[in-house]
């Protein structure tokens, strides 16, 4: 049939070509069809509908192609899946990191309120006559073996906690100082 057509063209001086706007749409419409992508396919067909309607294949493909389309999602439904997915995979994970790094600063702020000082500070203060607790909560083996003790100083054994341990005596202006390690 095509050279039928051919030979037909040729004796009213017509010079088909391959790239018509009509066989440009068709060959889409057919490739998306075969790639899987059902929804284009049909738009494809309605464009090349246009240029020649009533075309018998056009016809069926737009119908095969539609059919698809609303059976099966097609990559756009995959891509669009995948797409909310990993991003909510990322706002996941940043949520996560954001509470993390929340929770650091924190911590890091509350581990700088609290006021390092010098054996050789408490020593003067002692010395002094300052009102200072001493309460020393080193771990056993530390506590035990060590030459150093301060003298007054309340013991603290964090192995065996106890709350009366903690009952210390200071006035209203004095200081709680730990001693642990």
């Amino acid at each position: 049939p095509v050279e039928t057509v051919h030979e037909f063209a040729r004796g009213i001086s017509l010079t088909p070509t391959a790239d018509s706007p009509f066989t440009q749409k068709w060959e889409r419409a057919v490739t998306s069809y075969f790639q899987g992508d059902y929804a284009r396919a049909a738009q494809q067909v309605e464009e090349a509908d246009r240029i020649m309607p009533g075309f018998p294949d056009l016809l069926r493909l737009r119908s095969e192609a539609q059919m698809r389309a609303e059976r099966e999602p097609g990559f756009g439904g995959r891509r669009l899946t995948v797409g909310i997915g990993l991003g909510a995979g990322l706002g996941m994970a940043l949520l996560v990191l954001g509470v993390r790094t929340a929770v650091n600063r924190k911590l890091r702020r509350a581990q700088g309120r609290v006021q390092r000082i010098s054996p050789d500070e408490i020593r003067n203060r002692l010395e002094a006559g300052a009102p200072v607790a001493v309460v020393d909560a080193r771990h056993g083996g530390n506590f035990d073996e060590s030459p150093v003790q301060v003298a007054g100083a309340l013991r603290y054994d964090i192995e065996r906690p106890s709350s009366q341990a903690l009952q210390v005596q200071v006035a209203p202006s004095g200081e709680v100082v730990a001693y642990c390690d």
